[in-house]
């Protein structure tokens, strides 16, 4: 049934006055259930209510939102990309030309990889603060996923810096609700700007409703 609710959704995302709203969530042990409805295109007063089980949990984050589109992904979002890459110390030698300049690119490499979706601080050094780091030319900067390191690495070679990528043991982002081993496939559900990673989905349609049953 999931290809069903990506059927209705594409239709929602070709029509101007079709949009889809989060009724409900809850979170089990392992798994978890979103209620949500989709107006009808083209029907503003009808409504058609699914149900999306997500079986094993890795993470989620909500936030209240309507009309914002839903989407399905099953394979490479960066949401599961960090929980499924090798995790890597990112360490370095040598002080940038232009700290300033450094963290900027920084920055830019990081919404160029994951948009905001991951925090910029999720990964770095915590112990000291990312400038007086910089600053004192050498050490452990970050710890996380390979593709995120890889571009940091980029990012400071272009400011002067030597960088070394050292494997490291186990994740570094502490929010999962249950641990993930390097390569394991994880799909992702995005709703504006929440979201759930799991091992994977499955929709029932639970039928139509009007908007007086909505109320």
């Amino acid at each position: 049934m999931l290809e069903d609710l990506r059927r209705a959704l594409e239709l929602h995302e070709a029509e101007s006055d079709g949009w889809v709203m989060l009724r409900s969530f809850e979170l089990g042990q392992r798994d978890a259930e979103l209620i949500v409805a989709g107006r009808t295109p083209g029907a503003p007063n009808r409504w058609q209510r699914w149900r999306i089980t997500a079986m094993r949990v890795i993470d989620y984050e909500l936030r209240a939102a309507a009309g914002d589109d839903l989407v399905v992904r099953e394979l490479d979002h960066v949401l599961a990309r960090q929980h499924t890459d090798v995790h890597l110390a990112l360490t370095f030698r040598g002080a940038p030309r232009d700290v300033s300049g450094a963290l900027a690119g920084l920055l830019a490499a990081h919404v160029a990889e994951v948009g905001r979706w991951i925090p910029f601080e999720r990964y770095w050094n915590s112990s000291v603060a990312l400038d007086a780091l910089l600053r004192g030319g050498y050490g452990q900067l970050a710890h996380g996923p390979e593709f995120l390191m890889r571009a940091y690495a980029v990012a400071l070679e272009h400011h002067g810096v030597e960088v070394r990528l050292v494997p490291g043991a186990g994740a570094s982002h502490k929010g999962t609700h249950e641990p993930v081993a390097p390569g394991q496939r994880l799909a992702t559900l995005t709703f504006g700007g929440a979201f759930v990673v799991a091992e994977r989905f499955a929709a029932v349609c639970l039928g139509a409703e009007t908007r007086e049953d909505l109320e």
